[in-house]
């Protein structure tokens, strides 16, 4: 499939995240831009009225490398849910989780060492409670407000909770 506009297929992306893992925050998505970043960033800005805006910039180099982009979004879209200021392990995991629902066969070969390590965690907690992540954000909407003590609640064991609680 061939990304033509990546806010609407990053819209899209958002919309399928919501399905599988609960309702995002309230924000108005305003573009995606392409810029000379080391990682992919999702930008959040609350304005003077109240409204919160967002931006996700990607590397420029992913305009000649789709696989990666349709990755890249889907990724993206898992931290467009809310408002978050402190990334943890959980959202990093649950985001490159769902980028690889989206990436072509062999997408996971590519992820760094601490990513992996992300991934089978969330994996390790989706085997003990499959519904887990929408659980824990109906309850906390914001992955950095999530407690060990609420993932332990799931069946995972505190070592598990503890490390999906920690900064990504």
């Amino acid at each position: 499939m061939s990304i033509t506009d990546p806010l609407a297929r990053l819209e899209s992306l958002i919309a399928q995240a919501e399905a599988k893992f609960g309702p995002r925050q309230p924000v108005a998505l305003t573009a995606v831009g392409f810029a000379r970043v080391g990682n992919p960033i999702t930008l959040f800005s609350k304005q003077e009225h109240g409204a919160v805006i967002l931006m996700v910039a990607v590397g420029e180099a992913l305009l000649t490398d789709e696989p990666t982009l349709q990755y890249q979004l889907a990724h993206e879209a898992v931290h467009c849910l809310a408002h978050n200021f402190k990334i943890t392990r959980l959202e990093e995991g649950v985001a490159t989780l769902f980028g690889l629902d989206h990436a072509p066969a062999g997408e996971e070969d590519r992820l760094d060492f601490v990513r992996k390590q992300y991934l089978a965690d969330v994996r390790s907690l989706l085997k003990a409670s499959p519904d887990a992540i929408r659980v824990l954000r109906g309850k906390s909407p914001k992955f950095q407000d999530i407690e060990p003590a609420d993932i332990e609640a799931l069946g995972a064991a505190p070592d598990l909770a503890n490390r999906l609680c920690a900064p990504g």
